[in-house]
């Protein structure tokens, strides 16, 4: 999103110059700035009274790109700013933007890495179990880890009854499992396929009752990546924040990828069950389980229900390296390589419920 800024800081931003005003009323400089900051100032007031201040404020550069902008402030007013403090302050602020611009292409490079990261997990969840419960819960954990929203559900398509369903959900206080709403028209498919962005309550398919319910979370933006099979809508990867969502290509990217797996995990289980039902595919054969102590027992089924080292922790009332000692055992005793293939494998083998 856009960070709070004041109509000097713009100023500086657009035009790549820096402003010096050594007199200025602090009631002017209030006016120009956004309703966070004046929110912020309400509830951290200044340490002193102050009546007018001095201002100098720098463009951060970074090669020929404008980054942010630092601004030194004379509080008493003293008059102590002038344009030869312009020449230090521009390479101080030169030196602050080219560490910004690197820390920031630093983080992009680590939020790419994680994503792929991601998707390499899901994919081999969606080729190695039939499951739908653990993909899917693998798929929403991802993405609201990945995209940083607070909510995420998989709406499938009902076309028994031409409605749609929560097949799975994280993040809400509140369950939708039984929730069903009527099919998006048209119109909606193309909301979707367009990647729109709106509140919650505006968006008809919906349905009146998961919008009550979602309005109870204080969800207040929305998008979805539809899920479709040779151009056969089947449903939608929804993701909601409490925040309003600016998403750009490589959010939106990452959110098609994540609808596009959920879809072909749907398909893949679909046609696995009409081949069992003709009698086509043999009931796999169960291992043996391993020796798992009651503690592994209980940890193996919460990694299967999706919970984190985290979430197991405060469920079992243990530390987090007591956790990750019993999850490296069971990966062995298992002779797997990750959580996914424990989880996978785990309900291939009818190893927990």
């Amino acid at each position: 999103g856009e960070a709070p800024t004041t109509g000097l800081s713009r100023k500086v931003i657009e035009t790549g110059s820096p402003i010096l005003i050594p007199r200025m009323p602090l009631e002017r400089l209030r006016s120009m700035t956004s309703e966070a900051a004046q929110e912020y100032k309400a509830t951290h007031p200044l340490p002193i009274e102050v009546d007018e201040l001095g201002l100098l404020m720098v463009p951060m550069r970074s090669g020929p790109a404008v980054v942010g902008t630092l601004a030194l402030i004379d509080w008493q007013c003293r008059g102590m700013l002038t344009d030869e403090d312009i020449d230090w302050m521009q390479r101080a602020a030169d030196r602050v933007g080219v560490t910004v611009e690197s820390a920031q292409l630093r983080g992009r490079a680590i939020e790419r890495a994680e994503r792929l990261a991601a998707l390499s997990d899901v994919a081999l969840a969606v080729t190695s179990t039939q499951d739908l419960r653990v993909t899917f819960k693998l798929i929403l954990e991802r993405v609201t880890a990945a995209l940083s929203v607070e909510a995420a559900d998989v709406l499938l398509v009902d076309e028994g009854d031409g409605t749609v369903f929560v097949a799975a959900s994280t993040g809400f206080r509140t369950g939708l499992s039984e929730v069903r709403a009527p099919m998006p028209t048209e119109a909606g498919r193309q909301w979707v396929i367009g990647h729109n962005v709106a509140s919650p309550a505006a968006i008809d398919w919906i349905g009146q009752s998961r919008r009550w319910l979602i309005a109870r979370e204080g969800l207040k933006s929305y998008t979805a990546s539809p899920l479709q099979l040779r151009e056969r809508f089947v449903g939608a990867l929804e993701v909601f924040s409490r925040v309003m969502l600016e998403p750009d290509q490589e959010w939106l990217g990452f959110l098609d990828a994540m609808g596009s797996l959920a879809a072909v995990a749907y398909d893949n289980t679909t046609a696995h069950d009409a081949l069992r039902r003709t009698g086509h595919v043999q009931a796999p054969h169960h291992a043996p389980a391993p020796a798992w102590s009651e503690r592994e027992r209980e940890i193996l089924q919460l990694i299967v229900d999706g919970a984190s080292n985290r979430d197991a922790a405060e469920k079992l009332h243990l530390s987090q390296n007591t956790i990750k000692f019993h999850v490296r055992q069971l990966l062995e005793k298992a002779q797997v390589a990750n959580r996914t293939e424990l989880a996978s494998k785990a309900l291939h083998q009818g190893w927990v419920s």
